[in-house]
């Protein structure tokens, strides 16, 4: 089966359910330490709008893509805005990014079917609410991958494991323990939300 590139109105090329490609994030330096989880979820390696490589000071954070946050607000600026507003917010950055994408990002329980053309990410907060982190079902609907910062794409977790379910996976790499679930979703483009 053929899996189908949408591209929207903005030229935004979207994959439907991206394919477990380390090597396309891990082989490229300069695409490895300028992206993180939150750019893996999406499957980001430019900015979208103008195709340049993005700022590796401050990669793509929730809010950025939609306008929702500041142009440079970096993972510390958008966690205290988090600690503020609470959870709710990060969740409502990421669908905000999504649909200037022409995306649909649904919440979701984590074994609920999806519809053609999306695939599901969970996101996560760590225990002290310092950081985020994004995790994204690989098409084969058994493992999941991840990104942590500047880091390499992997489908293993703290220990070594292959990760199978997030939140069964260790999650605490020491400085961060991703120990709080903000959700399972369903992320899609607009065209198979019919």
């Amino acid at each position: 089966m053929t899996i189908p590139v949408v591209e929207n109105l903005r030229g935004f090329a979207f994959e439907a359910a991206p394919k477990y490609e380390p090597q396309k994030w891990n082989d490229n330096e300069a695409i490895s330490i300028s992206t993180n989880c939150y750019c893996y979820m999406l499957n980001i390696q430019h900015e979208p709008f103008s195709g340049k490589l993005l700022d590796p000071r401050y990669s793509l954070q929730p809010g950025y893509i939609s306008g929702s946050g500041s142009f440079f607000m970096t993972r510390d600026e958008l966690m205290d805005l988090i600690e503020l507003d609470g959870f709710d917010v990060l969740v409502d950055l990421c669908k905000a990014d999504a649909k200037k994408l022409g995306l649909v990002m649904n919440q979701i329980s984590p074994k609920e079917s999806i519809p053609t053309g999306y695939y599901r990410v969970a996101l996560f907060v760590d225990s002290e609410g310092k950081d985020y982190h994004c995790y994204r079902e690989n098409p084969d609907h058994y493992t999941w991958s991840h990104k942590i910062g500047d880091d390499e794409v992997i489908d293993f977790d703290a220990s070594g494991e292959k990760i199978t379910d997030p939140c069964f996976a260790d999650r605490d790499y020491g400085e961060y323990d991703y120990s709080i679930l903000l959700g399972f979703f369903s992320i899609g483009s607009q065209v198979y939300n019919n």
